[in-house]
């Protein structure tokens, strides 16, 4: 089992900016959920009516049979 744990920012824009590996077992699985997370869109939190960044964390799990 491979596993990522990514941290980074959802952008006012929704965008996830300031990527960051938190942990890894597998260097080419960084590469791929990086590359993926730079497509991925949030819908942006709010405060007063504004948009804001928010900082957001993930975990991948890969599991082979």
């Amino acid at each position: 089992m491979r596993r990522l744990t990514m941290s980074f920012e959802v952008g006012p824009d929704g965008i996830p900016m300031n990527l960051h590996v938190q942990n890894s077992s597998n260097a080419d699985m960084e590469k791929l959920i990086i590359a993926a997370l730079r497509d991925w869109r949030f819908h942006p939190a709010m405060k007063d009516n504004a948009p804001i960044a928010v900082p957001a964390e993930f975990e991948f799990v890969h599991r082979t049979r």
